[in-house]
């Protein structure tokens, strides 16, 4: 299991989610994504997504300090209903991989009810691990970020047992 400390994020921990997202997406996405794209969620975006968001407190976010987070919440498209829960994201920095840290991130904002997780075409270690944590690919959709044309894969889970 991960030596990482993981706790529910609070509204004071904005800032350094913040820091931490556009880490990740720096690290997780060059490459993947124009660099632009990746620019564009700079630190100034970022911060006020999740004050937003800690605020509204409608959805769970894990948070492992200075290495990790995953958030889940209600499902955002219409389209899968049939999945009434998304995982919307689920970051750890390079340097946290192989640790056990998102299994446990994952495991601790697992939704009870199916739900869905949308991977970029192209990030194959993110695959392997939804596959690993039992995600069925269920569709592909070629989708827009910014200016860029991208696929998104969109696994399906079943919930977490009760």
């Amino acid at each position: 299991m991960t030596e990482h400390e993981i706790r529910e994020a609070r509204l004071e921990d904005a800032s350094a989610l913040a820091r931490l997202h556009v880490e990740c997406w720096d690290e997780t996405y060059r490459g993947l994504l124009p660099d632009s794209e990746i620019d564009a969620r700079d630190y100034e975006v970022r911060l006020p997504q999740w004050r937003r968001m800690l605020q509204e407190a409608s959805t769970r976010v894990a948070f492992a300090p200075d290495v990790g987070f995953a958030q889940s919440g209600p499902q955002r498209d219409k389209r899968l209903s049939a999945w009434p829960d998304e995982l919307l994201a689920l970051y750890t920095l390079h340097s946290a991989h192989g640790t056990g840290l998102g299994r446990a991130l994952f495991e601790r904002v697992r939704p009870e009810r199916p739900f869905t997780a949308v991977v970029l075409a192209g990030n194959d270690r993110a695959c392997a691990f939804y596959e690993k944590m039992g995600g069925q690919l269920i569709e592909r959709r070629p989708e827009h970020i910014g200016h860029a044309s991208i696929t998104d894969l969109i696994y399906g889970f079943e919930g977490a047992a009760k």
